[in-house]
């Protein structure tokens, strides 16, 4: 089964740049609970 894209590659970079952009959120949010 592939993607709309037509890869499957493509979905999988999607759902890794998402996961990485969590993570940064989730880090900048630590660093501003820890600054107040």
């Amino acid at each position: 089964m592939t993607s709309i894209g037509g890869s499957p590659n493509y979905a999988n970079k999607m759902k890794t740049k998402a996961a990485v952009d969590r993570l940064r959120n989730g880090k900048k949010q630590l660093k501003d609970i820890l600054r107040q």
